[in-house]
């Protein structure tokens, strides 16, 4: 075995992840940011009854027939609430760049310790 893969096997000793239940939560979510593409559609700051309301409202209005127009309306909703959040992220982050630099630091700081906290 060549020397740079026993060098590898050690330091992936060093690399072993989060050990509290808290670390394991927040390492669980360190490829979610915006929640655009990702496979969670409800974000965790964002109401899951709105979002099956959202997605109940579609069901009513489409009334899917089989598995896959069911499967076609969800994708609908999920898609369509991924796109208004991403259109409140554009609103607000144009509204405070009206609002001036101090405004967006203090946004900014604001979400960085809400990060923290998640």
């Amino acid at each position: 075995m060549s020397s740079s893969a026993n060098i590898n096997r050690a330091n992936a000793q060093h690399s072993t992840g989060p050990k509290t239940e808290e670390g394991k939560q927040r390492s669980s979510l360190n490829a979610l940011r915006h929640g655009l593409t990702g496979q969670i559609v409800v974000m965790p700051y964002e109401e899951l009854t709105a979002y099956q309301r959202h997605v109940k409202n579609l069901t009513d209005e489409y009334h899917p027939a089989n598995t896959t127009e069911a499967l076609l309306v969800q994708q609908i909703a999920d898609a369509s609430w991924r796109l208004n959040r991403i259109a409140a992220l554009e609103s607000n982050i144009l509204a405070l760049s009206v609002q001036g630099e101090d405004a967006l630091e203090d946004t900014m700081a604001i979400a960085a310790a809400f990060e923290k906290q998640s």
